[in-house]
């Protein structure tokens, strides 16, 4: 598990594409995809990769200019930008030491970054003998191998995503940097339109409206105003160098190369144990009297369609957001409550929270 930084200030051979919306210009050129495209894109492999050599490890970065993705070249219509090769890369606070970042650009992290995700895990609630972590998400100091650079590949299709996979492999050779682990990945049920997580509830529903990406703001995806409309959200919550929604704009790390159109990005590798819950579902329904879809619906928060719990409606169909009854804050006495089954993914049937 990694805190990782992306950027692609550097990275992109691709015409500038700015978005001007509420007074704020995003350079899209200058956007790694991913942070704010929904698409669906089947197939992925997460590189992980060690740097020996600052000198080699900053080679390595510079022969990934032109294959990094950014948001300007996602193509508008959603088949085409589904059959996309997409490539992404990142950095861990380790990983821009090797490549030779300066110890006073170093330092100039937020503390959570430099940590690191094994030294937080007691407030993360990670088992803190790290029993069952795979070594690339482990630093040396705990017997792992340590992560200095992630690299996404994403592809329509496994013969696609292996072609691209091994020209990555073969840069980081050329460069003496390692590939020290991969992790593979594909979605669930995207080739029916409509990606699904383990557990086969319809995933990738909701998308933030953010502020000057050209996104459409939909009930319930912005920020309420008095008007009842919604604003988008300030891009700042997303991207450094930008103002947030107190207007506050971030000022690390201090060099602004790094910090400017950057974001972080946690990588957690999860394990969901379906045959449990499907189990723990059955065993609790019966016990209330309960149907079991309903029960599970109350377990995630939403039903397998993806419309919010309180909606009891057992449609298979994916849920649109522009529909209402995808709407995950509701108004209510002239105030804005979140759908609580929606946000705060608690477990509750006829009363009974676990």
């Amino acid at each position: 598990m990694s805190e990782v930084i992306t950027s692609a200030s550097a990275a992109s051979d691709v015409a500038a594409s700015d978005v001007t919306a509420s007074g704020v210009t995003v350079p899209l050129d200058e956007i790694q995809s991913g942070i704010f495209d929904p698409t669906v894109i089947t197939f992925e492999t997460h590189l992980f990769l060690g740097v020996a050599d600052a000198v080699a490890g900053r080679a390595f970065v510079r022969s990934l200019i032109g294959r990094v993705t950014t948001e300007a070249s996602i193509p508008s219509d959603p088949l085409a930008a589904a059959a996309q090769t997409r490539v992404n890369v990142g950095f861990t606070w380790s990983g821009l030491a090797a490549v030779g970042v300066s110890a006073e650009v170093l330092a100039s992290f937020p503390q959570e970054f430099r940590d690191g995700m094994v030294a937080r895990g007691v407030i993360l609630g990670d088992d803190p003998s790290h029993s069952g972590w795979d070594p690339v998400y482990l630093p040396p100091t705990a017997g792992g191998t340590g992560l200095h650079v992630w690299v996404l590949v994403q592809a329509p299709d496994t013969a696609t995503l292996a072609a691209e996979v091994e020209v990555i492999r073969s840069l980081a050779l050329a460069n003496d940097v390692s590939v020290i682990g991969t992790e593979q990945g594909a979605q669930f049920g995207a080739e029916h339109g409509s990606a699904k997580e383990h557990f086969g509830f319809n995933d990738n529903l909701s998308q933030p409206g953010v502020a000057g990406v050209g996104q459409p703001v939909y009930p319930g995806q912005g920020g309420y105003q008095p008007d009842g409309t919604w604003a988008p959200i300030p891009v700042g919550c997303f991207l450094l160098g930008h103002a947030d929604g107190y207007g506050e704009i971030a000022s690390r790390p201090s060099d602004p190369a790094l910090r400017t159109n950057g974001t972080y990005m946690v990588l957690r590798k999860l394990e969901q144990d379906v045959a449990g819950f499907r189990s723990y579902v059955s065993q609790t329904a019966h016990r209330l009297g309960m149907d079991e879809e309903h029960c599970a619906a109350k377990f995630v928060g939403r039903w397998r369609s993806g419309a919010p719990a309180r909606t009891r409606t057992r449609s298979r169909r994916p849920v649109d957001p522009r529909r209402s009854e995808h709407r995950q804050c509701l108004h209510l006495s002239g105030a804005v409550r979140p759908d609580v089954g929606a946000r705060w993914r608690s477990s509750v049937c006829n009363g009974e929270r676990r």
